[in-house]
This record gives structure tokens, C-alpha cells and sequence, in this order.
């Protein structure tokens, strides 16, 4: 970035806030209520039913349950010792899939960005989730773009990478 602290308006359909103040109180309690506000995009993540249906309905285990029927049609019951094996192989794998859930979760929480706005004035850290449509957002060297933005002043390198799979930074400039 060139200029550290470009003003950003969050928002697609801008009404041209006041760059110098940014939103006031009643502005922003106004978009929250009009449900004008920044909603993460949440990584789908597997439920705990669909982990279990995951692991317990497999192409592996549908052979062994043919094989283990199979045996049990013929009255052969001591050669289906290898159950308990594939019963316990399906539980192992439901639990470490529950257990690699709940803590990417806390990670998610942990990890929530934060952004600097200008609001009544006064600059202010909030969470991301918390911007609203018209908000004036500060940004320095190395923050990420957290909405959908129009560039009130100043430059900024941008590097899209994410979106588009070219490394090339993009210089956004006012009105961008």
C-alpha cells in the first residue's frame, strides 16, 4: 500500500458518508436494523450426523457387511471374527473426525478479523462481521479487505490471488 490509512467505503451501493467522520451511531443502528450488515461466509463444515453417516456408510464397510451376512446366511459364525476390527475402525475414525471438528471450530472463533473504521469521528476496532453497508474502513500495510469496498481516497496495492489466481498486485485508486 502507498498511502496508510486509505479510506474504504464497505458496501456495494455507497450514498457517499462523510469521509471525514465516517457513519454516526444512529447511521449504523439504522443499517443494522435494515439487515445492511457484513456477513462472513461461513465454511461449510460437516455436522456431527453427517460425520457419523460419513464414516458408517462407506464402499469399505458395505463389503464387510455383505461378507459378514454372507457368512451369517451360511451358519458360519466364527469367521466373522474380523467385526469387531471394522466396527471398531469406524468408530475410531468418527471420533478423531468429531474431535478435528470442534477444535477447527475454536480456531474459527479465535481467528474472527477485526477492522479499524472511522465512526462519529472516531476511529474504532470492530469485528468484521460488525460493518455495515456505507462504513468507513482504515487499512494499513498487510490488512485484508473484509467487504465488498469502493476506495474514498487515497491508493492501494491489492492482491487478489484469492479470487482471480494472479499473483500481480492491483492498484485500486479512488473511486475503485
Amino acid at each position: 500500500m502507498e498511502q496508510e490509512n486509505s479510506g474504504i467505503t464497505a458496501g456495494t451501493q455507497p450514498s457517499q458518508p462523510n469521509t471525514e467522520t465516517g457513519l454516526t451511531q444512529a447511521e449504523v443502528d439504522a443499517r443494522v436494523e435494515a439487515g445492511q450488515v457484513n456477513v462472513a461466509v461461513e465454511a461449510p463444515t460437516k455436522t456431527v450426523s453427517q460425520i457419523i453417516l460419513g464414516n458408517t456408510f462407506t464402499y469399505f464397510n458395505f463389503v464387510f457387511a455383505v461378507l459378514a451376512l454372507l457368512l451369517i446366511l451360511v451358519g458360519s459364525f466364527r469367521e466373522l471374527t474380523f467385526l469387531p476390527i471394522i466396527i471398531a475402525n469406524t468408530l475410531i475414525g468418527i471420533i478423531q473426525e468429531i474431535r478435528s471438528k470442534k477444535v477447527l471450530d475454536k480456531l474459527t472463533v479465535l481467528n474472527a478479523p477485526k477492522t479499524r473504521v472511522l465512526r462519529d469521528g472516531v476511529e474504532a476496532v470492530i469485528d468484521s462481521e460488525r460493518l455495515v453497508v456505507d462504513d468507513i474502513v482504515l487499512f494499513g500495510a498487510g490488512n485484508q479487505i473484509c467487504a465488498d469496498a469502493v476506495v474514498t481516497g487515497g491508493e492501494v496495492q491489492v492482491n487478489e490471488s484469492l479470487l482471480t489466481g494472479e499473483a500481480d498486485e492491483i492498484t485500486k485508486r479512488a473511486g475503485d
